[in-house]
């Protein structure tokens, strides 16, 4: 991230580091910047449902569930 701040592979890896060691807020706020430089990133939006079903919020989830089907609905 030092050399492409804006790399959102290394911001999705960097969310699903937060997740695995629990850290919710850092993973939100890492997927946030991911999704900022590419909207349509199926990971980001994935790993976002994930967390927000996780914490309850079913809102998020729907909407992120709906945004990956209608970016690959396979």
């Amino acid at each position: 991230l030092k050399v492409n701040p804006r790399d959102a592979d290394a911001q999705v890896f960097m969310a699903e580091t937060a997740i695995a060691r629990e850290r919710k807020d850092e993973a939100r706020d890492w997927l946030a910047r991911a999704l900022k430089v590419n909207p349509k990133d199926l990971r980001a939006l994935s790993f976002e449902g994930a967390l927000a079903y996780v914490v309850g919020d079913t809102a998020t989830y729907d909407a992120r569930a709906a945004e990956v089907l209608a970016v690959d609905p396979t």
